[in-house]
């Protein structure tokens, strides 16, 4: 996690960006973001995906991504498929999409 000039840190304790530089400081951040999310009830990562394609979501690796980090469909979730950026673009058109 970056700690230098992230916004979304805990909103009483602000790390200034040059602490970010500091040893240790993003996995001190990551733990923390970590225990807040926890809080807060939401799923870890993968059950999250799991909930959206139960849910009727449809969920799609960027395939240049794939390509650069040396990934295939086996390493997505079930029910996630590989797009490239064209296919995407055509499916966006019209509907109602988020992109994270």
């Amino acid at each position: 996690m970056a700690t230098i000039g992230n916004p979304n840190m805990h909103p009483w304790f602000h790390i200034p960006s040059l602490m970010g530089v500091l040893p240790d400081m993003s996995t001190a951040a990551y733990w923390m973001m970590r225990g807040e999310i926890k809080k807060l009830g939401f799923p870890r990562v993968p059950e999250f995906i799991e909930l959206l394609i139960d849910a009727g979501a449809y969920v799609y690796g960027c395939n240049m991504a794939m390509d650069k980090m040396k990934l295939t469909e086996d390493d997505l979730a079930d029910g996630a498929t590989i797009l490239g950026a064209m296919e995407f673009m055509d499916l966006a058109e019209g509907p109602q999409i988020v992109f994270v």
